[in-house]
């Protein structure tokens, strides 16, 4: 599996950086924001697409058909993408953590427990991407799933505004509000955990009955 890493890693380095600078420039934006971070959550659901966007390139260039002729399991193939689409969403999450709370206690803002219900917020969102859409993406191909990938890419920026706002009169960094954002932490983190984990057994078993031409 360790040559799927490669492989895919290599992919992203070639194709995908665009997406590195795009994730850049909303965590920036949304670090220069005081109380609005619609920002973070695109950033997330940017990083979240990225195991979709390997996957064209994977179908485009007939890779998926080459692969049954390696000494790979379909079951690899799918842990690959959630293995890169895990690290690319703890990578943003990351990023905007530092971005983030340098700007809040520049801006004298910072609040602990808020910043990391916030956090697991974006955890939450950046796994219901990858959970919603790969399933899906393995069973018809990027091709024949474009359409309930659009729908489902409508639907999750909607929900991000939704959030956005909630978040904007939270406000994490101040008022006594931060106390339900940080109190729904776990429930954020054990509910993307668990989605993200479902999506994937979904996925195997999807991916395994799939006839590959």
């Amino acid at each position: 599996m360790k040559g799927l890493l490669l492989k895919d890693w290599y992919m992203t380095l070639k194709y995908c950086k665009v997406y590195m600078l795009i994730i850049g420039i909303f965590a920036a934006a949304s670090a220069a924001s005081s109380v609005n971070f619609t920002y973070g959550f695109y950033a997330c659901v940017i990083s979240g697409l990225l195991p979709v966007t390997l996957l064209s390139y994977d179908e485009r260039s007939k890779w998926t058909v080459y692969s049954c002729a390696l000494p790979y399991t379909r079951r690899q193939i799918v842990t690959v993408k959630y293995v890169v689409g895990g690290f690319a969403q703890l990578s943003t999450l990351i990023l905007l953590g530092l971005i983030n709370g340098i700007g809040m206690s520049l801006r004298g803002s910072f609040n602990l427990s808020g910043f990391l219900g916030y956090l697991s917020l974006l955890l939450f969102m950046s796994c219901i991407v990858c959970a919603v859409n790969l399933p899906f993406i393995f069973k018809y191909g990027v091709e024949k799933g474009r359409i309930w990938y659009y729908a489902m890419i409508g639907l999750i920026f909607g929900s991000v505004g939704v959030f956005s706002g909630i978040i904007t009169v939270a406000d994490i960094g101040s008022g006594s509000d931060h106390r339900v954002l940080s109190g729904l932490s776990p429930v954020f983190i054990l509910a993307g955990a668990a989605i993200y984990v479902l999506s994937w057994l979904l996925s195997v078993r999807l991916y395994s009955r799939r006839e590959l031409r």
